[in-house]
């Protein structure tokens, strides 16, 4: 009785193996769906166009972009994680939508790290320290102790409470130890108009948003946010050179798929993103928006969705925002 019941679940693990190993083979069988879940226009829309044109071409299959906001990003999300995990929705997310809104929403339809299957890092756009052109600081240090020295005397504005540029600014001043007060508005556009007036003192926004108000003159950037220098500012050193290790804050974007999506699936869409990304062309079109394209394995991605998942969750806590 027990070799025939060794026998009967060892029958089963394999029958439960193959679909999985029938879809690996099969993949793509017809048409892929690429959710973005927010509304069309900016940098989600370009990093999409570029998955869904190359990596269409490389699977020979083609790729939909799907447009699915709401909800700060959940509701998309939501429909991939409660997809098939064949490999033919996938989600195109960021930052928020994966290591943030678990900590900010009171309540969240799924798992973003255990319900999505991390498949590819493929950009970075790091956040850039832009305040008014007149404000007497020549770098990051010199802003740290102005702002010190007139606690509670400045202002930070953002896109908007909970988002990535406010709770940035939280993070930012948590690391130096400083208070600024936040303003909130509508979009980062709008928040720069303030700064280059000088009624805010400080944004963390993109390059791509900095860019048509630092190119008149009428803000500057201390730093970028970032491991490295952008390639679209080659003059603004990163927060570790100007003497804040550690101080990363970025808006990544990254492809996942639903949670038990085939390895050799997963492993495929990686290595073929990979190519995509680090073609001249493709990273030239994202460097002119101050976004740096990324080369990264699966294990090593989710490490970094931990790392963050954990550093964030202590920022939301210290915001004292929640969203319903």
């Amino acid at each position: 009785m027990k070799v025939i019941s060794l026998a009967v679940a060892a029958l089963s693990s394999l029958l439960a193996a193959l679909p999985v190993a029938a879809q690996s083979q099969t993949f793509p069988s017809r048409q892929i769906t690429l959710v973005v879940p927010f509304a069309a226009g900016g940098a989600t829309d370009i990093v999409a166009r570029i998955i869904a044109q190359h990596l269409g071409t490389e699977l020979k299959q083609s790729i939909v972009v799907e447009n699915r906001p709401g909800a700060g990003g959940n509701l998309g999300a939501n429909a991939v994680a409660k997809a098939e995990p064949d490999g033919h929705t996938l989600l195109l997310a960021s930052t928020g939508n994966i290591v943030i809104n678990p900590h900010l929403f009171k309540s969240m339809p799924f798992d973003p790290l255990t319900d999505l299957a991390p498949i590819a890092l493929v950009a970075d756009a790091p956040l850039v320290f832009a305040v008014p052109a007149d404000f007497p600081a020549k770098d990051l240090k010199e802003y740290v102790a102005a702002i010190k020295a007139k606690a509670g005397g400045f202002n930070y504005g953002s896109a908007g409470v909970g988002t990535i540029p406010h709770l940035g600014g939280v993070r930012f001043l948590r690391t130096v130890g400083a208070e600024m007060a936040h303003v909130p508005f509508r979009g980062s556009a709008a928040a720069m108009v303030e700064v280059a007036t000088g009624q805010i003192q400080l944004s963390l926004a993109t390059h791509g948003s900095v860019a048509p108000l630092l190119d008149a003159g009428r803000v500057k950037v201390l730093a970028v946010a970032g491991g490295t220098r952008l390639t679209s500012l080659p003059a603004v050193p990163t927060t570790t050179e100007a003497g804040f290790p550690g101080l990363l804050i970025s808006n990544w974007f990254g492809v996942f798929g639903p949670k038990g999506l085939s390895v050799t699936i997963a492993e495929s869409l990686n290595g073929k993103l990979q190519s995509i990304f680090a073609a001249p062309a493709n990273a030239k079109l994202l460097e002119v928006q101050g976004i740096a394209t990324v080369r990264m394995g699966i294990k090593a991605f989710a490490e970094m969705l931990k790392a963050e998942h954990a550093e964030w969750k202590g920022v939301v806590a210290a915001s004292n925002v929640q969203m319903q």
